[in-house]
């Protein structure tokens, strides 16, 4: 089903999942074991996607297990994630997406996938990669 994230933003989540309502989220959502939280992007001006890349590079916690970036779609220029095995706070699984608007815009979206269990991270990929951006 495809819900909404607010601001433009949507992503393709199954029915089992159910609205978190948490301080500090633009959206946030729940399935058992499974969390997602959405945040909008800090405001840069005067910067390009990959100095604002760059930048949140530098603040992620250190270690990533791996980094991805790509192209998108559906009003999703750049996708960029790292991900995290054993992250702490009986955390197993985590997924820090973020998806910008253009191929050079430093207008995005934070997305932060987390899961108790390592062995089906396909599910975290495949829900950041669903998402769009309607302006």
């Amino acid at each position: 089903m495809r819900r909404s994230l607010g601001d433009g933003w949507s992503i393709q989540l199954p029915k089992e999942w159910r609205e978190d309502h948490t301080d500090g989220a633009m959206a946030a959502w729940r399935a058992a074991g499974k969390s997602m939280r959405a945040f909008p992007g800090d405001d840069y001006r005067c910067a390009t996607t990959l100095d604002v890349l760059a930048d949140i590079e530098r603040e992620l916690p250190l270690n990533p297990t791996g980094k991805v970036s790509e192209g998108g779609s559906n009003g999703v220029g750049v996708r960029a994630a790292w991900f995290y095995r054993d992250p702490g706070e009986g955390l197993r699984y985590a997924l820090w997406g973020y998806s910008f608007t253009g191929t050079d815009s430093t207008r995005y979206l934070v997305t932060r996938f987390h899961s108790e269990d390592t062995d089906n991270a396909e599910w975290a990929f495949s829900a950041w990669r669903s998402i769009t951006y309607e302006s």
